[in-house]
């Protein structure tokens, strides 16, 4: 994306976060801005802060030392702290951490009734996103009932009826089967395709590929920031915060080191097969 003279709609300047009585930092030091309409992939392996820094920028975390500001907004204001959730929404690695109706729909208006918004528009909105997910005929259905990836689509649902800018996806395809994680990634593509910004927790390395930017978290520090494809090129990045590349990657680097060489931006699949097809053709 083309940032220019855009104001970032999530800026942190040297952030420090740790959790009571741990002397361990979380964060340390955390220099990070998101504009609007980028999709951000945030990575790094366990421990590395990656959770930690989601919920700081959903005001669900507050920073020990340093400054976060969400759409302008200051999270210690507490008058501002509803206003950032609704606009930096969040989904959850786990859908039922965020079901709270006995009906999908009741799910999808809860938020919307503690904002206040009039029933009419409530179920205007409910519907919408409902259909926009696929969800209409479940409107009436228990959560529980739900397979895990709707329940996930639903959560996501609840997210976009308070019409955020923002959506942060904390893991939320790691306890998903394939074909569920596919719906989620569609969806994400489609708020992505909206202008909506995508940030994207995830340690998967086959996920990073929708992003267009990596943020990569190792000890709790910007290990590495930069677009997609140079992540892959230099996957070093990728190995030094204990994160496994997407499989062509890990090919690559495999028979580089068998004295192969194959192109440094060959980083997918498809020309993966490419180049070896041309390589064994030359023999």
């Amino acid at each position: 994306m083309e940032k220019g003279a855009d104001k970032p709609i999530i800026s942190m300047r040297n952030v420090f976060f740790r959790y009571d009585n741990q002397e361990k930092w979380a964060l340390k030091g955390i220099d990070l801005d998101i504009y609007q309409g980028e999709w951000v992939a945030v990575a790094g392996g366990n421990g590395s802060g990656k959770s930690t820094l989601a919920r700081l920028m959903n005001a669900l975390l507050f920073p020990v030392e340093g400054e976060v500001t969400v759409f302008g907004k200051n999270p210690f204001n507490k008058k501002d702290v509803w206003d950032i959730r609704r606009q930096a929404g969040m989904v959850f690695q786990n859908p039922d951490e965020q079901s709270v109706g006995q009906t999908a729909a009741d799910d999808i208006a809860f938020g919307l009734e503690n904002l206040g918004v009039p029933e009419p528009e409530i179920r205007e909105r409910s519907e919408a996103v409902m259909k926009q997910l696929g969800l209409a005929d479940y409107k009436n259905t228990d959560p529980s009932r739900l397979s895990p990836g709707r329940r996930q689509l639903l959560a996501i649902a609840g997210v976009l009826a308070m019409e955020p800018k923002a959506v942060i996806f904390d893991e939320a395809c790691s306890m998903l089967d394939p074909l569920a994680a596919q719906n989620v990634y569609r969806a994400m593509c489609k708020l992505h395709r909206q202008g909506m910004a995508i940030i994207h927790i995830t340690h998967e390395p086959e996920e990073i590929y929708w992003a267009q930017r990596i943020v990569i978290l190792r000890e709790g520090t910007v290990f590495a920031n930069g677009t997609v494809r140079e992540a892959l090129e230099n996957s070093y990045w990728l190995y030094e915060a204990g994160l496994l590349p997407p499989f062509a990657v890990r090919i690559r680097d495999g028979l580089f080191r068998e004295g192969i060489r194959l192109s440094p931006d060959m980083t997918t699949e498809d020309r993966l097969r490419e180049e070896l097809w041309t390589l064994l053709s030359s023999k």
